[in-house]
């Protein structure tokens, strides 16, 4: 008895079967132990059993495939060589949309990065289904409050951290989010308004809630030179209305606060 043994090959997929962030796909099919004759007289057949599912061509080893949604779809296929010998397999394809890494401040402010020494950051990228959330917390100390919100607290004399976020959800990755923290100075003024006759000397002086890296610049209203004294001592030799302006900043972050406090002074000439 004659037996005749004839070729098959051995085909795979070309590509991963996760598809982030388009909802179209080339399918390709890598050939081992086919030859040219092989390749141009064997009989290609595509199918899929979800209507969702379409393909550009059906009877070509490459063909493009589009769905109408995010999910799983099931694609076949069966390759019959000229000498009739049958490949055929299926495999999984996910279609899933790309994450969004977005993150804001949950407060009142929800993009200024300057505020309190602690404060809360929110995942709001609007993922549905279960994301992992890979956060980047630059050194600054952070607790977990939800799964997608979390409260930082800054350290006096920390650099200016960046806080970032990347987001994977079924198996599809975000860009990375950033955003930049730094704490306003926590400073409290206790001189009060003063009134008088001819000339005085006033002292200025406030409560650093916080001690950090701070400069200060105190504007007297009179024409004289700005101190950079915390708690400065000034002389007002002309009777008169003074604005007083008081500019605090964060040298590390370069965040301020600042005060203007209208007729902070009020001499009048003796007589």
């Amino acid at each position: 008895m004659n037996l005749t043994v004839f070729p098959v090959p051995v085909i795979s997929m070309v590509g991963d079967n996760i598809v982030c962030g388009t909802k179209s796909r080339i399918l390709e099919l890598q050939f081992e132990g086919a030859d040219e004759n092989m390749l141009q007289n064997g009989k290609m057949e595509w199918f899929a059993s979800n209507p969702n599912l379409t393909f550009s061509n059906k009877t070509n080893v490459s063909t493009e495939i589009q769905v109408a949604d995010w999910g799983e779809y099931e694609v076949s296929y069966i390759f019959t060589t000229p000498d009739f010998c049958v490949v055929r397999d299926t495999f999984q394809l996910r279609f899933a949309d790309t994450p969004s890494s977005k993150i804001e401040f949950a407060d009142e402010n929800p993009n200024d990065k300057c505020g309190g020494y602690s404060r809360e950051i929110k995942y709001v990228g609007g993922s549905v289904y279960n994301p992992s959330l890979f956060w980047d917390f630059d050194g600054v100390y952070a607790d977990s409050i939800d799964w997608n919100l979390r409260r930082v607290s800054l350290g006096v004399f920390a650099s200016n951290p960046v806080i970032s976020l990347v987001v994977e959800e079924n198996g599809c990755w975000s860009d990375t989010s950033r955003l930049e923290i730094g704490a306003n100075p926590d400073f409290k003024m206790n001189t009060v308004k003063s009134r008088g006759c001819d000339s005085a000397t006033i002292h200025f002086s406030g409560e650093l809630k916080t001690p950090d890296d701070l400069s200060f610049e105190w504007v007297f209203g009179d024409g004289s030179p700005i101190s950079n004294l915390q708690n400065p001592t000034h002389f007002y030799a002309d009777t008169g209305k003074y604005n007083v302006e008081l500019l605090i900043t964060n040298k590390l972050s370069n965040c301020k606060i600042g005060y203007t406090i209208d007729e902070m002074v009020k001499y009048s000439q003796l007589r």
